[in-house]
């Protein structure tokens, strides 16, 4: 068994591009995803170093270990019960080889071939087998059918033939290679402000056998090479979007999903089985005992995000805002509903002290454990000042 600390400390130290910088995490509320939570990896160190996602004054490499906490995952996912065997309300991404952000567009295929000989170097060098790999690649498209009918200006997006062509030299069964026509493998994002678009390809580690193939999505690699283009005299919004043309800069990104990394590298069937998350739910199990063991899972997960947001905001002296508060509201109802109407804080602390001494790269969690006991009971005495909180609506404040 090789411990999540281990193999995140070989991922942080894994070779990465020439003159790469290393950052502290973000903190979960950043200017990168003002709506939400932090969704991905790059966007807040583009804004740190650039006030842009699409104007590079200069080059810049940097390496990370992010947090991400997507609410989509949580309310379509783990609140419902689905899947919850790969699921995680909060996790790590951390990049493989680097965010290589260039003032001169590069050659995209010799930053292809660094991005997907990293990647198989990092998994044979954890014992994991390349011809188990499932890479998607787009084979293009009209951008109007990519995109779902979003744009509808007149583009054929090419073949992602590089890549393509690139797992095969590296050893990837051809046969292995994903087809794919949609947003998944071609980015075209507008995140509030110019964004560059391009290929995405979406990588996939065979759990199962070669007969029935369990495919778990473990890392992506991105390199966006166009930017779109806005009509004439309008703001630079996605309704405004009339065009692509080249991007005179380039970005080009490698991330590794750290827990479903971990949950491969030691053959586990559930997320919840690697290590630190093992010793937080066998706590969970214990102190929610009455519960069966799918209804645990989504309350402990519940809680970690909760003590992960609440914590952030503390340390970092943070302020949620109108849609933030919402999504954290919607969390605290949809938890209190698991447990039947009722927050025990005395209950749910010995859960707390586990999970930040299980983290001790996240030291801001210790510190968090009041914060979070205090405001989630102060939500709910202050919005239910009834004894059951069951059934309860989403407030709109």
């Amino acid at each position: 068994m090789v411990s999540y600390k281990e193999i995140r400390e070989k991922i942080q130290n894994f070779p990465k591009y020439k003159g790469c910088k290393y950052e502290d995490r973000s903190p979960l509320v950043n200017e990168g995803f003002s709506w939400t939570f932090n969704l991905s990896f790059g966007e807040p160190y583009l804004l740190k170093e650039y006030d842009s996602y699409s104007n590079f004054t200069h080059d810049y490499v940097c390496s990370a270990i992010q947090s991400v906490i997507r609410p989509n995952d949580i309310f379509d996912k783990i609140v419902k019960g689905i899947e919850l065997w790969k699921y995680l309300g909060v996790f790590e991404m951390s990049d493989i080889s680097g965010m290589i952000c260039f003032k001169e567009a590069h050659d995209y295929k010799e930053i292809q071939e660094f991005q997907i000989s990293s990647l198989i170097h990092l998994l044979e060098s954890f014992g994991l087998d390349k011809k188990k790999i499932y890479p998607t690649y787009s084979v293009g498209g009209p951008i109007f059918a990519i995109s779902d009918g979003k744009y509808k200006f007149d583009f054929n997006v090419p073949e992602d033939s590089v890549s393509r062509e690139l797992f095969i030299k590296y050893g990837i069964p051809e046969k292995n290679l994903i087809k794919d026509s949609t947003r998944n493998s071609f980015l075209c994002l507008h995140l509030n402000r110019k964004t560059p678009w391009g290929y995405r390809n979406e990588i996939h580690y065979n759990i199962g056998s070669e007969e029935s193939p369990e495919l778990l999505d473990i890392a992506t690699l991105e390199n966006l090479i166009w930017l779109p283009t806005f009509k004439p005299g309008a703001p630079e919004e996605a309704q405004n979007i009339n065009g692509i043309t080249k991007f005179q800069h380039s970005l080009h990104l490698s991330v590794i999903g750290v827990e479903r990394f971990a949950m491969v590298v030691n053959g586990l069937n559930k997320i919840q089985e690697v290590d630190y998350l093992r010793d937080y739910f066998e706590k969970a199990f214990t102190v929610f005992s009455e519960f069966d063991e799918k209804d645990v899972i989504i309350i402990g997960e519940l809680i970690r995000v909760l003590h992960r947001i609440f914590s952030d905001l503390k340390h970092y002296r943070l302020k949620l805002n109108k849609r933030q508060r919402q999504y954290k509201n919607k969390m605290i109802i949809a938890l209190v509903d698991k447990l039947g109407g009722k927050f025990d804080p005395e209950k749910i602390k010995p859960l707390l002290e586990i999970h930040a001494e299980v983290q001790p790269w996240h030291p801001e969690l210790k510190e968090g454990i009041e914060e979070t006991l205090t405001e989630i009971s102060r939500y709910l005495s202050l919005y239910y000042k009834t004894v059951s909180y069951t059934h309860l609506t989403l407030p709109t404040n």
